[in-house]
């Protein structure tokens, strides 16, 4: 099934961001096209909506999810289908990227280029659910690197005025973090 293919077949994970990116990404207007398809490449952080902001009532078609399921022989899975059951993992979806009570049903595809410094970042500050489905590198994957830490913060960080998200990083703590803050998923 899905989930044999998704450990097992790294073409098929590629296939899956291109195809999720090929039917979320909504042209930015104000660039050109080569502008816009740099942005949706799959080599940088992509974000955007699940369903487009002026039509928050539809569902997008996802046509290249779809496709990419029926070469699977998953006739019976869409991509509507797919993304609204994996956004519903959060509870409640409104599909307003500013709604401070549920989730908003924002996509974000975030791509880590080599590393570095740990950072860590609260998404909108506000109390809500986030779902993450990790892209491992490997098939069969069984170890640490896909998500590569979580540290548990003391206490919330205070929820900012705009709706950005909080990004934070050992420079702007001014000190390493305790290795038995750390949880490895």
């Amino acid at each position: 099934g899905l989930a044999d293919v998704f450990d097992e077949d790294s073409d098929f994970r590629h296939d899956l961001r291109w195809a999720t990116r090929e039917d979320l990404f909504d042209k930015i207007a104000r660039f050109s096209d080569k502008a816009n398809e740099m942005i949706k490449a799959l080599d940088g952080t992509l974000i955007c909506a699940l369903r487009a902001p002026d039509r928050r009532d539809e569902a997008r078609p996802c046509h290249e999810l779809t496709a990419l399921f029926r070469r699977h022989g998953w006739d019976a899975l869409n991509g509507v289908t797919f993304l609204e059951r994996l956004f519903s993992l959060s509870g409640n979806v409104s599909y307003m990227v500013q709604d401070r009570y549920n989730p908003s049903g924002s996509f974000s595809d975030i791509v880590s280029r080599g590393g570095g410094d740990h950072g860590w970042h609260q998404d909108s500050g506000w109390d809500k659910v986030t779902v993450l489905m990790g892209f491992p590198s490997q098939d069969r994957w069984n170890g640490e690197g896909v998500f590569s830490h979580v540290v548990r913060l003391s206490h919330p960080l205070r929820v900012p005025e705009k709706p950005v998200p909080l990004v934070f990083n050992q420079a702007y703590a001014g000190e390493k973090i305790p290795e038995e803050c750390i949880w490895r998923p």
